[in-house]
Parts: structure tokens; sequence; C-alpha cells
């Protein structure tokens, strides 16, 4: 029997993209207070389904991507492409003014 491993807080999400990359924040270093990383948000539509398929649910959303992975998919995400996304769930609030 194969051994597996259940990995909490990660996901992979295939969608369509419905709000491209918009600026989200910076890291700097703190003593010099140079910029490390930037961030950018973007929205994709996604459908989820159980194992059964009797449950589907289409949801818009947010992911964040860091300005090194952008550069790997070739500097821009456009609205309708379709991307497989893979890495770390994070639940946090979003405040507007």
């Amino acid at each position: 029997m194969e051994n597996q491993s259940f990995v909490l807080n990660r996901g992979v999400f295939c969608g369509s993209v419905v709000e491209g990359p918009q600026f989200d924040h910076e890291v700097k270093d703190r003593n010099s207070n140079e910029v490390i990383k930037t961030y950018y948000l973007f929205k994709m539509e996604v459908l989820f389904e159980n194992k059964k398929k009797t449950v589907t649910d289409k949801s818009v959303l947010p992911f964040l991507i860091s300005d090194k992975l952008l550069d790997e998919l070739g500097g821009s995400i456009e609205v309708g492409d379709i991307l497989f996304t893979k890495g770390k769930l994070r639940a946090f609030d979003l405040y507007s003014e």
C-alpha cells in the first residue's frame, strides 16, 4: 500500500483570470528600506465539484503572486487566461475604506 501524506493549507486550482494583476504590497529590508519583493493580486474564477459531482460552485477567488513568479509567466497575466495555480491557502480579510 502506498503511503500518502496530507499537507494542510495547500491547494491546486484551475480557472480563468477575471481581473488582471494589480499592485498589493511590498516587502522591504528592515535595515536599508530596500524593496525585496513586490506582490500583486489577481482574481480567478474557479469551479468546484465534490467527488460525486452532486455539488458544484463557481467562485471568484483572489490570488497573490510575487514579481518573480509574474516574470516567470512572461511578465503579464491577462483577463481570459486559463491558469493552473499551486500553493498555500491563506485566509485574510479584505478591508475597504
